[in-house]
């Protein structure tokens, strides 16, 4: 009888011991991980990432971030997720394709055999596009990238901040000669003008009375680079990011497959997806002899800094590419314009 009570006793004890390992193992099969603080937040795009602290009972496959408008976002609920590496450690992930001024919720992940482990819910919320208008009363669509507010739209003023008259009108053989500020219309044309913005020379750019709204100014080389050195591709495949979606035939349908100006022209392989919303356009040029080209096929833009006595730098993008081009123009030569100025960047909560 003693030994049937001893049995008994030790059973429910074996059990209960039995049950709290089984917990503790459980609690130890997945992963666990940290969610980093959200920065560098712009209208379309944050920073985020995490650490994984422990791997669990098998190594971490995948680890990432995993983000929505509803609280809680996981891989099977979810509006965007990134895949940044495996095993233990701390990454960096970047969430792009956000919508501006919209508030999402953010959470690190990381997967093992056994399932998928989360970190702390982080909230922030996207900054709105904003708008600036120039002297002229031309108001203009504006977008957040790498730290600094550009223009998302192509200059259409025709003054200086004083409002003196740029020189306007000029015949070819004008236009070459001239070595004061002067803009130009796409052979003439007002509505493409409108559509695609105007054409300045450099000597425009360079004058102190300025062009852009008062607190901006037209970015010099050195910004231009630190725009592509932001953009996805960088400056060998960023274009295409940076282009409007306007195109013909874009594979994007919809609004985005057009043949009304403004638009890019059709390329089998190349088209723009607009993933910053910096919308950039082909408004062709004005060569420094005067005559207008590749109106549809080419974008360019002046940067404010000088490479020469009669040459200054400029950026280009092509239908039939996805870089950005740098290259130096005669200062005679007419381009089209974006300014900028800088920002802070605020912190998610």
């Amino acid at each position: 009888m003693k030994r049937l009570q001893t049995f008994l006793f030790r059973f429910p004890i074996a059990l209960l011991a039995a049950a709290f390992v089984a917990c503790s193992d459980a609690g130890d099969e997945l992963a666990v991980v940290e969610t980093a603080r959200v920065s560098g937040i712009t209208h379309q795009s944050a920073v985020s990432g995490g650490e994984v602290i422990q791997m669990g009972a098998s190594p971490v496959l995948v680890f990432g971030v995993v983000w929505c408008t509803n609280t809680g976002p996981d891989l099977d609920l979810h509006l965007g997720f990134t895949e940044d590496g495996s095993g233990p450690g701390s990454f960096t992930s970047i969430l792009d394709g956000l919508q501006p001024g919209i508030t999402y919720f953010v959470r690190a992940y990381a997967t093992n055999a056994r399932g998928t482990a989360y970190g702390r819910e982080t909230v922030f919320t996207t900054l709105d596009r904003g708008e600036v208008t120039d002297i002229d009363g031309h108001t203009y669509a504006t977008v957040f990238i790498g730290g600094q507010e550009w223009m998302a739209e192509n200059l259409r003023v025709t003054a200086f901040n004083d409002q003196t008259p740029l020189n306007m009108g000029l015949s070819a053989a004008e236009w070459a000669e001239s070595r004061e500020g002067a803009f130009a219309a796409y052979n003439g044309d007002w509505d493409m003008a409108e559509a695609y913005g105007m054409l300045y020379n450099w000597f425009a750019v360079a004058d102190e009375r300025g062009l852009c709204p008062e607190g901006w100014r037209v970015p010099d080389e050195h910004e231009w680079n630190r725009l592509m050195n932001v953009v996805s591709g960088g400056p060998t495949e960023g274009g295409d990011r940076l282009k409007s979606c306007r195109q013909i035939h874009s594979p994007l349908g919809g609004a985005c497959d057009t043949g009304e100006h403004p638009r890019w022209e059709a390329h089998d392989s190349h088209y723009g997806t607009d993933d910053y919303g910096f919308s950039a356009l082909p408004g062709g040029y004005r060569e420094h002899h005067g005559a207008y080209t590749a109106l549809g096929f080419r974008g360019f833009w002046w940067t404010s800094t000088a490479y020469s006595e009669t040459r200054a730098w400029r950026s280009y993008m092509g239908n039939y590419t996805g870089a950005v081009y740098r290259r130096t123009y005669d200062k005679t030569g007419g381009f089209s314009l974006r300014c900028i100025r800088d920002i802070e960047q605020p912190d998610a909560p």
